[in-house]
């Protein structure tokens, strides 16, 4: 098979070995990617970060063949949202919050939607005040700088979850580039 016309992706788990729940062990979720024939599979750290290859361009399609491989494989229904590399680094280098707080990448965290848009009631956010929080829309994600334990955070991924009307995953900074790194 030729393997110059495939496409990265970065694909984000939600909730894949959080407090003893869907557990997923990452050498074995590469072994089952490979073998389902995604090429280059990668993963970083325990909490479904994967990065790999495949012929198809289309990130709905990618996302929905992993959820139907960890369902048959791990007995786990996880949302799978699957990013092509490009899109990815669009929305991790077009952070909108001020300079001097992108510099913490462990604080400031980006919350990636199943689809793309946005909602309204996402975008209504922005005009809230959670100080010492802060909240922006993007394309398709949602940054957050929280400066203290994201655990009590008011902007919680289950909070954005719930005003997104879908599924969400977040991560933070330095996850996000460490993933684009593993791209390249």
């Amino acid at each position: 098979m030729n393997t110059n016309n495939r496409e990265t992706f970065i694909v984000l788990l939600k909730a894949v070995n959080v407090s003893g729940k869907n557990i997923i062990r990452m050498e074995e979720l590469r072994k089952v990617l490979t073998d389902s024939g995604y090429v280059n599979v990668k993963t970083y750290i325990q909490s479904g970060n994967v990065v790999l290859s495949d012929e198809h361009n289309q990130e709905q399609e990618v996302a929905e063949k992993i959820e139907e491989i960890i369902n048959r494989c791990f007995n786990l229904r996880v949302p799978a949202i699957a990013i092509l590399r490009s899109r990815f680094e669009k929305m991790v280098t077009a952070n909108p919050l001020p300079e001097q707080i992108t510099n913490d990448h462990k604080r400031l965290f980006i919350t990636f939607l199943k689809t793309p848009e946005v909602s309204q009631e996402l975008k209504k956010l922005e005009q809230n005040d959670y100080s010492p929080e802060l909240i922006k829309a993007g394309e398709g994600v949602i940054y957050t700088f929280i400066p203290e334990n994201y655990a009590k955070s008011k902007l919680s991924n289950q909070f954005l979850e719930k005003k997104a009307g879908q599924a969400v995953t977040t991560r933070n900074l330095a996850t996000c580039l460490r993933l684009l790194e593993m791209s390249y």
